[in-house]
């Protein structure tokens, strides 16, 4: 299941020193979306406005979205396609 949520902050930083960056999980409440939980932000991006001025959108997802699985079976690899042309063993 596929969940992103995004939403703009005022400044660079998220307690008057740290600044914003991926990798970092943050309690996001939001009564107006129906979210209360810890998100891991996964982009950010900062704006310098001249009607909004110093703002950060963020793009946050459930912690566990970038989990890679260490293994696949035997079936999983037949079904892959991706490399064959190039003789890669998937």
């Amino acid at each position: 299941e596929y969940f992103c949520y995004t939403c703009t902050v005022q400044g660079y930083t998220y307690n008057g020193s740290d600044i914003w960056s991926p990798n970092i999980k943050v309690h996001v409440q939001d009564s107006y979306a129906g979210i209360d939980a810890v998100l891991l932000i996964s982009e950010v991006e900062f704006i310098l406005s001249l009607n909004d001025g110093v703002i950060t959108n963020l793009k946050l997802v459930y912690p566990d979205a970038f989990q890679l699985l260490a293994q696949r079976n035997a079936q999983e690899k037949k079904s892959q396609e991706v490399g064959n042309a190039f003789g890669s063993d998937q």
